[in-house]
């Protein structure tokens, strides 16, 4: 071989290897499309789409969904949920002098969102659900779910673990695009 033809060659697979290179970091570093995933929740099989206005949420099957006095309920087998989207009641705020309160923020839609947990007294739960208060309280706060409406979401249960299907349900929460 020559040395035009091997200085070409040499050439050639230098092209080809910085081409091969820049090519792979262009697209090895380009992040793909991904949603939010701390937003993305799978629902188990058989969950219903309930439509709420302005935002979506998925109830395990048999939960029923009606109106109540100024807040959407959701009943299920092991919980009670008062939903309603407008200004803040701040229904929440004397649950914060509880000695198990916590709170937890999280994002939800895109959205900030805090979850919000404690124990209820004998007299927080007939203050806050009446006829279906229990010990377990799990609630979700979002101060700017849709422009200057908060969304706020309280629930009871039983027990603990039968927060677990609550807060599904309220990562399960989708608004409509237009804010």
């Amino acid at each position: 071989m020559s040395f035009g033809a091997s200085r070409t060659a040499a050439l050639l697979l230098t092209l080809l290897m910085v081409g091969g290179g820049a090519y792979w970091v262009w697209n090895g570093l380009k992040s793909p499309p991904v949603g939010e995933p701390a937003s993305i929740v799978t629902t188990p099989p058989g969950w219903m789409r309930v439509e709420a206005g302005r935002f979506t949420l998925f109830v395990p099957p048999g939960s029923l969904t009606r109106q109540g006095a100024g807040a959407t309920e959701i009943i299920g087998p092991d919980f009670y949920i008062r939903y309603r989207l407008g200004t803040y009641s701040g229904a929440q705020e004397p649950l914060k002098a509880n000695r198990d309160y916590s709170e937890q923020h999280i994002v939800i839609d895109g959205r900030d969102a805090y979850l919000r947990k404690a124990t209820l007294d004998v007299a927080q739960q007939q203050a806050l659900f009446g006829a279906y208060g229990q010990p377990s309280y799990l609630g979700l706060y979002m101060p700017h779910a849709v422009e200057a409406a908060v969304l706020e979401m309280h629930a009871t249960a039983p027990g603990p673990d039968d927060l677990d299907t609550v807060e599904m349900i309220y990562k399960s929460v989708r608004f409509s695009r237009s804010r």
